[in-house]
């Protein structure tokens, strides 16, 4: 990210964490729930190895280790992020995990990881240059780090409000930065209307059936009665409000 750029959004998030302490609303969440929402999207990706190791590119504060954690996964984790004041914050918060102060644009992180995740990071767009240009850097450094795996969202150019501060991609665009990385890839769109969630993944290798080794069926699930639609909440936000999140 350009200095200029950087220099802005670690004044807002530093201003944020100042008002609000280590919490969620320091990463611009209206609440927890809002923010494991997210955690959960990520996560699914596969199932986790409770041993593999974890890279987080824009950790903030470390809550998604802490929500690992909860679920059991036992792995090392390291968490990458551009803002001193949050980095200080994290390890204070969880002083036996790793977290780091660098730009993954300008910097290496120590080692290469089984998983790479970014939550609400790649959102924010650049003050100067092509935004996809930069988007299109970033996925490509993270997937140069991850031996299994990456998962990162970003919003969506079929969004009905564009915020001028967020970095939007149509889903055409966000496949071809794909496809130029790996064959095997997922992308979802069915969270949040104006956000997209992709996971791009290393093993390509395929069965005698020409299908990806890697792939694992895992059924169908069935359930007596179809689900039903909960009314929206504050939590659910539009598209014009979402560009205050992380």
């Amino acid at each position: 990210m350009d200095p200029e750029s950087r220099k802005a959004m670690n004044a807002h998030y530093s201003e944020l964490l100042a008002r609000h302490g280590p919490t969620p609303e320091a990463l611009a969440y209206r609440c927890e729930q809002q923010m494991t929402k997210r955690y959960a999207l990520l996560a699914e990706v596969e199932p986790l190895p409770a041993r593999a190791s974890v890279l987080d590119v824009g950790c903030g504060l470390g809550h998604f280790c802490d929500y690992l954690r909860a679920y059991g996964w036992r792995g090392t984790y390291t968490g990458l992020d551009i803002n001193a004041d949050m980095v200080a914050a994290a390890r204070e918060r969880l002083d036996g995990e790793t977290f780091l102060c660098l730009d993954l644009l300008d910097q290496d992180p120590p080692a290469r990881y089984d998983y790479v995740f970014c939550g609400a990071t790649v959102e924010h767009r650049p003050a100067h240059g092509d935004p996809v240009a930069y988007l299109r850097a970033m996925v490509e450094r993270m997937f140069a780090f991850a031996d299994r795996a990456l998962a990162f969202d970003v919003f969506s150019a079929r969004a009905e409000y564009e915020n001028p501060d967020n970095l939007y991609v149509a889903p055409e665009r966000l496949l071809e930065i794909g496809y130029a990385l790996t064959k095997r890839l997922v992308l979802r769109n069915d969270a949040r209307p104006y956000e997209l969630m992709m996971y791009l993944y290393r093993p390509q290798d395929t069965d005698a059936y020409n299908i990806f080794s890697a792939w694992t069926p895992r059924g169908p699930q069935i359930v007596d009665e179809p689900p039903s639609t909960p009314p929206p909440s504050s939590a659910e936000e539009s598209a014009g409000d979402a560009g205050s999140e992380r």
